[in-house]
């Protein structure tokens, strides 16, 4: 692979599905070439307005895409590539 070539591998999975292994496994082999993101990061604290409340019960949704703070995430993955381009 010539140098600036990227590849992005997304994993997801079902909860305790091993998606945290596979990661941290894939970012030793690739050690000092890899980072990783993890949307777990990015959830919004339970403070934060903008949950949304499941209706009928007394928690947030945290399945739906309003619980992460999806600017943050794409600003991080942006300053990942900005530094990794400007060494």
């Amino acid at each position: 692979m010539a140098t600036g070539d990227w590849i992005v591998v997304g994993i997801s999975g079902v909860t305790c599905g091993g998606k945290t292994m596979l990661s941290k496994a894939l970012h030793d082999k690739y050690a000092g070439l890899s980072r990783i993101v993890m949307q777990d990061n990015y959830f919004l604290p339970e403070s934060s307005d903008r949950h949304v409340r499941v209706e009928g019960m007394q928690h947030f949704n945290w399945d739906c895409m309003g619980a992460l703070d999806m600017e943050r995430m794409r600003c991080d993955v942006a300053d990942l590539i900005y530094e990794a381009t400007n060494k």
